[in-house]
């Protein structure tokens, strides 16, 4: 029994030192482990490049002024092929942020350069670069010189291969728009085309399948980002389905939620999944949402349905203003002040000045009664300016472009998508 007794003893005195010298070896490792987590903290970076920007954003917010603000907030046309004074003051003294450009202002490649670059020039003293955009979205929709080669229309491209060359497209087109110092295309058209009685849309859209729609404008989309040309998805939330223009009246669209969801919608969901950064909201009624106010000023539309249930929070701007179907209907300083109110960021004003001045006025005025508050004005231009660090925008004025180049390569992506037809 004593035997047993003295076993039991050694066992539990070896045990007891087998703890303790495991605890003092642990005692001994851990300034090791200390030293190895301090040097692993002190390769991160105490701030990530994506902190810094947002720093750099809030900064320049700290010291604008409210006009400075309000500029950016307005994205407008100009009148000739040349910067006429009244256009120069506007965005020099105040501070509009963004110009779109037509057909009207171009009228051959050098005569272009040279307006374009008058533009970055006018803006020499600016805190940020202008956002200069067209509508070139191929086939009738065209603003650039004649004496570039146009790309298809989308219906065509869809049709081929179903959207298989959509990203050279898209490549190509921002080739183009940079070599003249634009940075802003006001397309891929994700519009489904399912009524043919449509009368705007038609071989704008990729078709009436909403899957190539989707896949097809995303593809595109991608091109035009690869060459640092912001694309402008539209027109949310859908305007394939109307019979009427909403360059000339307001399109009603009737379709209950479960239809725009699995229809209209789809194309705009999944853009916005692969990190599409703005959206043009389009002049029209969806009764499913708002039975009475048009999207592009509708809270529901722009603040229920994009940005709570899609989760989109990049730059939301209106189809042009100077439309029937918002025209004929409500004052443009009741538009421009009920689409910030909305959630909406960037007005497009594209033709006169008279307008963009109504634009600025209401806005000040509805700051001042209350209706809008600078926090809200603030929101919208932190994500314009995101956008514009972003796409590493600049008002670097361009001196030549090489075009039989762009053709050369327009030619060929043309000639190897006419061969893929058969």
């Amino acid at each position: 029994m004593r035997n047993i007794v003295k076993f039991m003893i050694v066992v539990i005195v070896c045990t007891l030192l087998s703890v303790l010298t495991g605890c003092f070896n642990k005692r001994e490792e851990q300034p090791q482990q200390l030293d190895e987590q301090r040097q692993e903290a002190t390769t991160i970076e105490p701030i990530s490049q994506i902190d810094k920007q947002n720093e750099e954003i809030q900064n320049i917010i700290h010291e604008m002024s409210l006009d400075e603000k309000l500029g950016q907030l307005i994205l407008m046309g100009i009148e000739g092929t040349h910067l006429d004074a009244k256009a120069k003051t506007f965005i020099a003294e105040q501070y509009i942020g963004g110009i779109i450009l037509f057909k009207r202002n171009f009228d051959n490649v050098t005569q272009s350069l040279r307006l374009i670059n008058e533009l970055k020039q006018a803006n020499a003293q600016g805190r940020t670069p202008l956002l200069i955009g067209v509508d070139e979205e191929g086939g009738r929709v065209t603003r650039l010189p004649q004496e570039l080669i146009k790309t298809p229309t989308n219906r065509y491209i869809g049709n081929v291969e179903g959207g298989k060359f959509a990203f050279d497209i898209g490549e190509i087109l921002g080739k183009k728009l940079q070599a003249f110092g634009l940075n802003l295309d006001f397309a891929p058209v994700l519009d489904i085309d399912s009524n043919p009685n449509n009368p705007v849309i038609g071989d704008r859209s990729y078709g009436a399948n909403p899957q190539i729609v989707s896949e097809a404008g995303i593809s595109q989309a991608l091109g035009m980002k690869s060459q640092h040309v912001i694309p402008v998805v539209k027109h949310f939330p859908g305007h394939g389905d109307t019979s009427v223009d909403s360059h000339i009246d307001l399109p009603v669209i009737t379709h209950d939620k479960k239809r725009l969801d699995e229809v209209e919608l789809l194309p705009f969901k999944r853009a916005i999944e692969s990190g599409i950064d703005t959206v043009m909201v389009g002049h029209l009624i969806v009764q499913a949402y708002d039975l009475t106010t048009p999207a592009s000023m509708s809270k529901p539309i722009i603040q229920g349905l994009l940005r709570n249930e899609l989760q989109f929070d990049g730059v939301v701007m209106t189809d042009d203003l100077i439309m029937g179907a918002v025209q004929k209907n409500y004052p443009i300083g009741v538009t421009a002040v009920r689409t910030i109110q909305a959630g909406g960021d960037i007005l497009l004003v594209g033709h006169g000045y008279e307008p963009v001045e109504q634009v600025l006025t209401a806005l000040k005025n509805a700051i001042t009664l209350g209706k809008l508050t600078e926090e809200r004005i603030n929101q919208s231009v932190e994500r314009i300016l995101k956008l514009k660090k972003t796409y590493e925008l600049d008002d670097i004025q361009h001196d030549t472009i090489d075009v039989d180049e762009l053709n050369r390569q327009t030619k060929k992506l043309l000639e190897t998508m006419k061969a893929s037809e058969y």
